[in-house]
């Protein structure tokens, strides 16, 4: 063990009522210094999701508060998640053979996820493509017309920037472009719910219905065999 760095002790735990369903999670961080020992608790909630991901969230929530009040700690982390003590013993491996990197591009089964913004020694933050921070270059699959989807908050992602003079129909599939660098082309990202225009914009827009349900958002891969621009150019 490293005396040099501060000793820190995390208990987490986390769940949901039913799983999948509302749920929350708690961490309590105890930071062992003879001169300036210190308990802090971390909390937090969310309206819909799963224990899995309620019992992560605590984890990676501890982690980070750390990383930003302490930097490098020495960290015994307790957590009953055989889903967490799995990422933590036996996938990190993977993870840093694979070589996690910042920009990696995020899905799963159904369509984008989002892209990792940050890379810690034991989990990765990934911007969803439903946060108000989230742009994607995006084209629709039958008439191949370009967009940006837009996250939004608390509401729907919003395709925005499409020509005016072409028609955009309720059902239209939308994939990713690849323009930009910042994503493969041809990832599901979601399917046009309403279309609005107006004589005043330039542009029309489209509400859009991601194919990824992110209420109960669990398993996700990351595509590690494409070159994205990093996050923040």
């Amino acid at each position: 063990m490293d005396d040099s760095k501060q000793q820190v002790t995390i208990y987490t735990d986390g769940g949901c009522d039913p799983n999948p369903g509302p749920g929350g999670w708690a961490a309590v961080i105890q930071v062992t210094a003879p001169e300036s020992p210190a308990e802090i608790v971390l909390t937090g909630n969310a309206p819909q999701a799963t224990n899995n991901r309620m019992e992560l969230e605590a984890a990676i929530a501890a982690l980070a508060f750390l990383g930003g009040r302490y930097g490098r700690c020495q960290v015994q982390l307790h957590t009953d998640s055989t889903y967490v003590q799995a990422g933590i013993s036996s996938w990190i491996e993977r993870w840093v053979a694979n070589g996690m990197m910042m920009g990696m591009p995020v899905i799963n089964q159904r369509g984008l996820v989002g892209r990792i913004t940050e890379v810690y020694q034991s989990a990765s933050r990934v911007l969803l493509i439903t946060d108000s921070d989230s742009s994607v270059n995006s084209v629709l699959q039958n008439a191949r017309l370009r967009g940006v989807v837009r996250g939004r908050t608390l509401e729907d992602p919003i395709m925005d920037y499409l020509p005016p003079e072409q028609p955009v129909n309720v059902g239209d599939i939308i994939l990713t472009s690849g323009e930009g660098g910042n994503f493969p082309n041809g990832i599901p990202v979601g399917q046009v719910v309403e279309v609005q225009r107006n004589d005043v914009e330039m542009f029309q827009r489209a509400i859009v219905r991601t194919t990824v349900d992110f209420n109960t958002l669990e398993t996700v891969l990351v595509i590690t065999n494409f070159d994205p621009i990093p996050v923040g150019e």
